[in-house]
């Protein structure tokens, strides 16, 4: 199953739709990877759950993978739910993400030359399926006391 361990490979991509120079870049058998997305600036990240964790990796210019933010808590989802998200690209610098912390969801921005990650004051306790754009994100959202919905946060982005 993906998430009991998974590989993410990259490749160039030739004219008639061969792949060249691939290479297996993270991931195996004890490792589970989850949502590859390449940055606005070109960048692969994904969630990896090397560290214990479904923490978020990037692959540097040098093809060395490097933690963006490590926390004792998951960035990742369930995978036998297709098409979520936990993270998305709002710039080349901010990504709106939801992480789960002791059973609860809560979003944040992550700044990825820092790699500090800021909690949004929000009444959400279950934030899914995040996509983001310039200054806005958009996901699902909702708690015990708020009933589901699809939220547009506009700042503090």
């Amino acid at each position: 199953m993906p998430w009991d361990g998974s590989e993410l490979w990259v490749a160039d991509l030739a004219a008639d739709g061969a792949l060249k120079r691939s290479q297996r870049v993270a991931g195996g058998l004890a490792e589970s990877i989850f949502q590859p997305e390449w940055s606005p600036e070109g960048v692969l990240y994904f969630v990896s759950d090397r560290s214990g964790w479904w923490n978020l990796q990037r692959l540097s210019s040098d093809c060395e993978i490097e933690p963006v933010c490590d926390q004792a808590a998951e960035l990742g989802t369930p995978q036998w739910v297709f098409g979520t998200s936990s993270y998305a690209f709002a710039s080349p610098e901010l990504i709106v993400c939801s992480h789960v912390d002791q059973g609860i969801s809560r979003l944040a921005i992550l700044d990825t030359r820092t790699r500090k990650i800021e909690e949004v004051n929000a009444p959400f306790s279950d934030v899914q399926y995040i996509r983001a754009g310039a200054g806005h994100a958009v996901f699902r959202a909702g708690s015990p006391t708020e009933v589901f919905a699809i939220v547009r946060l506009i700042s503090p982005l």
